[in-house]
């Protein structure tokens, strides 16, 4: 992150080394009277703004083979922009000059020989493709931003149509898309129309006297129109009058019930404030408790030294859990004997060097009680048997063999014995 930090504060730096020092520039070249020099050049060009505006285009066109984009932006245009704009003859916006500039500057970076967009281009491309082949691609291009200069250029509603859109409902907007501008003017013009009606009423009067039949017919169905409209004023007036005074009776109840309202959430915000903070401390003591509990675990863990466990003590262990398969097969009549390979094989399976001897009886389960299991529900020891189990070496498996008991002599032939 540091490292991050450095590189970023280094290229901020370069940045503003570099406005400051076009902006000592361009004072030192205004101080010099560098600015009336190229105004009274770009006044002097015949043809008039759109002249002017085509020569400080081109220039810019060519900068862009040998300058960034914030040399140009920094120097150059604000040298030209307040020449164009203070032009009467421009109307133009601001906006539009600065979108057509960028147009003209992308265009200039993507032309050859000097296109600094395709030395970019060419310093990613693969080594198989040729600058050539960066310079025949890169016409197609060149084609489509020149139609788009052309395009804005003849048509800079399409550039002004959202930046008028938020001035035009911003606070000095004029009326009647701005509300407040609006009622301003309501206010006054409301007095107006209540001390002239009747002489408006009788300019009307007089103008719809006004022979209109040499006029084209949409013209005179507009003036006529127009009238209607004007003697309309009167009555909206009245209505919007009366609608206020309705509004206003409505706001003296509605004002105290709605600062009780404001008090009320207010207090909410307060609470709810409150609130996050309880559970932000919450989860710090959570956390903090947790923490405790850990160091005191590490603690006992650093006290408490484990010893690998022999192959001889996991023997045993696997004796201790044999008992229960012995108690459970007594029951039934039978023993159970294991071979010490079959311990062995027992005791490599179920211990592990990060668990110790845990595992050893799920694999005692696995690997000798399910297998014996399944052999005695299928009847293949008698009663009094007594299972050895040994190491089948070649599958690595645990083979189980009954052997019976011999059966008691004849009571008589015990007798003759005798």
């Amino acid at each position: 992150l540091s490292d991050v930090m450095i590189e970023t504060s280094k290229t901020t730096s370069m940045v503003f080394i570099i406005l400051l020092g076009a902006a000592m520039l361009t004072s030192a070249f205004r101080g010099f009277g560098g600015e009336e020099l190229v105004k009274d050049f770009l006044v002097g060009i015949p043809g008039g703004f759109w002249a002017q505006f085509l020569v400080v285009m081109i220039v810019i066109f060519l900068l862009g083979f040998f300058l960034d984009f914030i040399e140009i932006a920094v120097v150059v245009v604000p040298l030209v922009a307040p020449i164009l704009l203070a032009d009467p003859a421009a109307n133009i916006s601001a906006v539009w000059l600065g979108v057509m500039i960028g147009l003209n500057l992308q265009t200039s970076f993507l032309t050859p020989p000097f296109g600094f967009a395709l030395f970019y281009l060419r310093g990613v491309a693969p080594i198989d493709v040729k600058t050539t082949h960066i310079y025949k691609g890169v016409i197609v291009f060149i084609f489509l931003q020149i139609t788009g200069l052309l395009i804005v250029g003849f048509f800079p509603p399409l550039v002004n149509y959202l930046p008028n859109r938020t001035y035009l409902t911003s606070e000095n907007a004029p009326p009647p898309i701005n509300p407040k501008l609006q009622q301003c003017m309501e206010e006054d013009l409301f007095v107006y129309y209540d001390l002239n009606e009747e002489s408006i009423r009788n300019g009307v009067a007089q103008f719809s006297q006004t022979n209109f039949d040499y006029l084209p017919e949409k013209l005179k169905k507009s003036l006529e129109a127009s009238q209607t409209k004007v003697l309309g004023t009167f009555q909206m007036v009245k209505d919007i009058q009366t609608l206020q005074k309705d509004f206003d009776d409505f706001n003296q109840e509605y004002r105290s019930l709605h600062f009780q309202v404001r008090s009320i959430q207010k207090e909410i915000r307060t609470l709810d404030q409150e609130l996050e903070e309880l559970k932000q401390r919450k989860n710090r003591l959570i956390r903090s408790n947790q923490d405790a509990l850990q160091e005191e675990l590490n603690r006992i863990d650093e006290t408490i030294v484990f010893h690998e466990l022999t192959l001889d003590e996991v023997k045993e262990i696997v004796d201790l859990m044999l008992d229960r398969v012995h108690d459970q097969l007594k029951n039934s009549d039978l023993e159970i004997v294991l071979s010490e390979e079959a311990k062995t094989y027992l005791a490599t399976e179920g211990y592990d060097k990060e668990f110790g001897a845990r595992p050893l009886r799920r694999s005692i389960q696995r690997l000798l009680e399910d297998p014996l299991s399944e052999e005695l529900l299928m009847g293949k020891y008698k009663a009094g048997s007594t299972i050895i189990v040994s190491l089948n070496s070649e599958n690595n498996r645990l083979e189980f063999e009954p052997v019976e008991a011999p059966d008691e002599p004849p009571v008589d032939f015990v007798d003759s014995e005798s």
